[in-house]
């Protein structure tokens, strides 16, 4: 399987998580997938389906799979190896709703910013819970982001284009739901307003 390939499978379970009911981005949650699972390649994602590196947590009932992993320890300002239990997925549909379910209970500031793809990553990190341990992983993610326009998994109604006055794109974002955004058009002075509708 490509990295591509990876892209467009995990795509597609995210999105069907999202229209599920899990409180997602899409953007955010393929981009973790790829850099947890080495874009499906790593044997917890080959032998268990766990594309996000979920351990098994007391409210676990489910398989398990032992591996080791490395962890990262503020202490010693170091990574160090040490053998954890997974939890052990029938297929990557059941992978992506299980994060779906664990988002839900456990990063409720990620959970409330599902459409915004910057402020659920941070979410990820700005609650009781953080997401992961490495001190680098916001930028891991995001640089994966960027590097396969995953942004451009929002649906187009919901995104807001700016451009430059040579045509060129500056900066994309995604819209909330009930969000109106004024823009001012610098070129004649008209102000105009873009609705996600």
């Amino acid at each position: 399987m490509t990295r591509d390939d990876f892209i467009r499978e995990a795509t597609l379970a995210a999105q069907t998580a999202k229209a599920a009911g899990a409180p997602i981005s899409v953007p955010i949650t393929v981009a973790q997938a790829a850099l947890e699972s080495n874009f499906g390649q790593s044997q917890l994602a080959r032998e268990a389906f766990n594309y996000f590196g979920i351990k098994i947590g007391s409210s676990w009932g489910g398989m398990v799979l032992e591996l080791p992993t490395q962890e990262w320890s503020e202490t010693r300002q170091a990574f160090y190896t040490t053998i954890a239990k997974w939890r052990k997925y029938e297929d990557a549909a059941h992978g992506f709703e299980d994060y779906g379910a664990l988002i839900n209970r456990l990063y409720p500031n990620a959970a409330n910013n599902a459409d915004d793809a910057r402020a659920y990553l941070d979410g990820l990190f700005n609650g009781q819970f953080q997401f992961a341990t490495d001190p680098n992983y916001r930028e891991k993610v995001w640089s994966i982001v960027e590097q396969y326009n995953l942004l451009d998994l929002v649906p187009s109604d919901r995104l807001l284009l700016v451009y430059d006055a040579t045509g060129a794109e500056v900066s994309r974002v995604a819209l909330p739901a009930n969000a109106d955004v004024l823009v001012r058009a610098t070129a004649d002075g008209k102000r105009v307003y873009v609705r996600p509708d």
